[in-house]
């Protein structure tokens, strides 16, 4: 097995929050201080250790990239933990499972506390590695902690040209009204005031005191503003990872190695390692109890100050969100649930869509997470096997969008939840999106009292082999001019009798079939479409369905709603539409009570 497909060595692995406003981290520890360089196909195992001061922050892009790129930038930590380097990685303040944070500055503040953790805990060198839009932070970052090391890779040529590109991609996918109130949507992220301005001023640069690598795709140039000494590498694989759907796009192992071999060698032989953040334009962190310059020995054994939960303020009422494992796989959990409850809540578990992580689209479902935890309900969204934080990682992973596995993993849950002093008898609630709309289907053996599906567009029931979506799925991103031409010739002439025939015999399925078992179970049955998701679900029979079904199932139509829910009007509908089913199904207090 080659580097690039392998697993690496699991270290150890702390989730947590730190800072203020605090961040999420993910704290990766090495299994040992002095792990040796992994091994070539051809080459004997090189003895070379890391060096002993160095740690990395890795710096997400913004955005969907984010999630496309969360399980590489998962790898990463994971191979930069098998050479023996810690490693940070982190939801900006404000995004995903961090605090709320409206700082133009808070994605760069957010890299400095991640680089304040590891310096606190002693590890006196960090590198900073960003990826597309991450890199401009990781940049900026590098610049105010002066010696900092510094990898940008895929980086844009400049902040402004970032800004303009998202700006008229968000266009091209949800139309020119991206705006709502005072923040501005892009393609998977909406922006506070003055983000936009802030991240248009940023620029690709460093200021030489520390090592620098530009990793870029094949034949492109570095970028200008970086050291004349800066290393350049251009491996393959990088648009492989960006340029598709999140659903065809593949881990670039090879890219991977590269980034953890520099970073692991990059202050080898250097002298005069700064010892602690005297002086330097980073955000105060609670002390740990070792001092800068412990063994790494120590930094394995010794605490690192993260807090176990986040209380988030609001007007309407605090809610703490807190990690959890949940199930026989230990499926990586966050659950929301209202400051100072008693135990004897409803719960929601939420279902995000295809292969993503835990937070949804422009991070919807932590925002409906802690709206219906202020309503009053326990929420659990969680990584299925294979996303997020759940499940090993590799290079060659298989997805498992649609697959057994998954419904298995929502059964798991649902059982460690009810196990709990909450969750008992049937104050059960599921909530999916996309690929999570078709598991939460799934759910008829789990008896909930409400089912809802967010932009259901398939309606299969039969489970999917390992793998096997998202071949087709990449099958279909790279079909030939051919088949296009045939393709839409059918699509035009033939009759609707004969479409709806061959659509309910494929891989899309049949409504009915979909729906009856969960209404039949006794749940209800909530299925909310934008207008493309409204046309597959009538071509498949749907109204008939429906009718058939009796009272069980509630269609709500968004007219002017988009399938992935990036468009902000279409996702605040959504929020409304799904705390007023919980309301309505557990009495609690729903959109409107305060």
């Amino acid at each position: 097995m080659s580097p690039a497909s392998a697993v690496a060595p699991a270290g150890t692995v702390r989730h947590g929050w730190t800072g203020e406003p605090a961040i999420r981290v993910a704290l990766h520890l090495p299994a040992t201080p002095d792990a040796p360089r992994r091994p070539a196909d051809d080459g004997p195992e090189e003895a070379r250790p890391a060096s002993p001061t160095t740690a990395v922050v890795v710096c997400p892009p913004l955005g969907q990239d984010h999630v496309v790129a969360y399980r590489t930038l998962r790898l990463l930590s994971e191979e930069l933990s098998a050479r023996g380097v810690a490693s940070v990685r982190f939801d900006p303040s404000g995004t995903g499972d961090s605090a709320p944070d409206d700082s133009p500055d808070a994605p760069v503040t957010s890299a400095l506390t991640a680089a304040a953790l590891l310096r606190d805990a002693g590890w006196a060198r960090v590198v900073f590695v960003g990826l597309t839009s991450g890199a401009l932070i990781a940049a900026e970052a590098a610049r105010r902690l002066p010696g900092a090391g510094l990898v940008v890779w895929d980086a844009p040529a400049s902040g402004r040209a970032w800004v303009r590109r998202q700006r008229a991609l968000a266009t091209m996918s949800m139309g020119a009204d991206r705006t709502v109130g005072d923040r501005e949507s892009l393609v998977g992220i909406d922006l506070a005031p003055g983000v936009a301005d802030r991240l248009a001023a940023m620029t690709i640069g460093s200021d030489g005191d520390g090592p620098v690598l530009a990793v870029t795709r094949p034949g492109a140039p570095v970028p200008p503003g970086l050291a004349p000494g800066a290393a350049h590498v251009d491996p393959p694989g990088t648009a492989e990872l960006l340029d598709g759907t999140s659903m065809a796009a593949r881990i670039p192992g090879g890219v991977v190695e590269v980034v953890a071999d520099w970073a692991r060698d990059a202050f080898l032989g250097a002298a005069g390692a700064p010892s602690g953040p005297d002086g330097l334009d980073v955000p105060d962190v609670p002390a740990s109890t070792e001092a800068p310059g412990a063994s790494d020995v120590d930094r394995l054994t010794a605490p690192v100050h993260l807090d176990d939960h986040l209380l988030v303020r609001h007007p309407d009422g605090d809610v703490v969100d807190r990690v959890t494992t949940l199930g026989p796989d230990r499926l990586f959990a966050v659950e929301s649930v209202p400051a100072g409850a008693g135990p004897r809540l409803p719960v929601v578990v939420l279902h995000n869509g295809a292969s993503e992580h835990r937070v949804g689209a422009a991070d919807y479902q932590v925002d409906l997470a802690r709206q219906l935890a202020r309503d009053g309900v326990r929420v659990v969204r969680f990584d299925r096997r294979g996303t997020g934080e759940s499940g090993p990682v590799s290079a060659d992973e298989l997805d498992l969008m649609f697959s057994q596995e998954w419904i298995d993993d929502q059964a798991a849950v649902v059982k460690a939840v009810r196990a709990g002093a909450a969750g008992a008898g049937d104050d059960l609630a599921v909530v999916g999106m996309c690929s999570g709309a078709w598991l939460a289907a799934r759910s008829a053996s789990e008896a909930p009292r409400l089912v809802i599906e967010i932009s259901p567009n398939d309606y299969r029931r039969k489970p999917a082999a390992p793998g096997a979506y998202v071949d087709a799925a990449r099958e279909v991103e790279d079909v030939s001019a051919a088949r296009h031409w045939a393709r839409d010739r059918f699509n035009r002439w033939a009759p609707p009798w004969l479409r709806l025939k061959l659509a309910r015999r494929g891989p899309a399925g049949d409504v009915g079939a979909h729906l009856g078992p969960v209404v039949q179970a006794g749940s209800r049955s909530v299925l909310v479409m934008s207008p493309l998701d409204g046309e597959l679900f009538d071509q498949l029979g749907g109204p008939d369905a429906v009718e058939q079904l009796g009272g069980g199932v509630e269609v709500v139509r968004v007219p002017e709603g988009d399938h992935s829910l990036f468009a902000p009007r279409m996702r605040a509908t959504v929020a409304e539409i799904v705390r007023a089913r919980v309301a309505e199904a557990f009495g609690t207090a729903g959109p409107g009570a305060r």
